[in-house]
């Protein structure tokens, strides 16, 4: 798969459904073989970001992918306004990662697991939608023993 972003000029406002685009990824990963033997925790609110709308399903997407990957049996999803940003956060119960490990996800093509398939791009993709849209990304370790992923994007300004 190939992410194609949009490069954002000046203050070109753009407006995606935050939570739309999430239970829109959550229905399509549910379906899939590893997503059907997952529970899926949502937990979302209204809310409109500054993004370009293939772009935020593109971040979710590879976003999700990877929560379901390494999940045990739950992915949680939550979604909240935070002032003048919106916030979502995604949390599994996979086996997790020290921090030093944490430090190094999303270096360009380097993976902390080769027997499992994918590229290692994931995060790093993530990443650079986010410094796109003016947006951060903070990994930690989950309550539930997996990845906390924590993204946070500017709100879309009411017109």
């Amino acid at each position: 798969r190939v992410a194609q972003l949009r490069v954002r000029t000046g203050d070109h406002a753009l407006s995606a459904s935050l939570d739309e685009a999430l239970l829109r990824s959550v229905a399509v990963l549910r379906r899939t073989v590893r997503g059907e033997e997952l529970f899926w925790k949502l937990d979302t609110e209204n809310i409109t970001v500054d993004m370009d709308p293939h772009d935020l399903m593109e971040l979710i997407g590879v976003l999700l992918e990877n929560a379901a990957k390494w999940a045990r049996t739950e992915v949680r999803v939550t979604c909240r306004g935070a002032g003048e940003r919106a916030e979502f956060e995604l949390a599994d119960d996979g086996p997790g990662l020290t921090d030093a490990e944490i430090a190094t996800l999303g270096q360009r093509g380097k993976r902390l697991d080769e027997t499992r398939s994918g590229t290692g791009f994931g995060i790093a993709i993530a990443r650079e939608i986010l410094n796109l849209n003016n947006g951060t990304l903070a990994i930690s370790r989950a309550e539930t023993g997996g990845l906390r992923v924590l993204v946070s994007i500017p709100a879309a300004q009411i017109q």
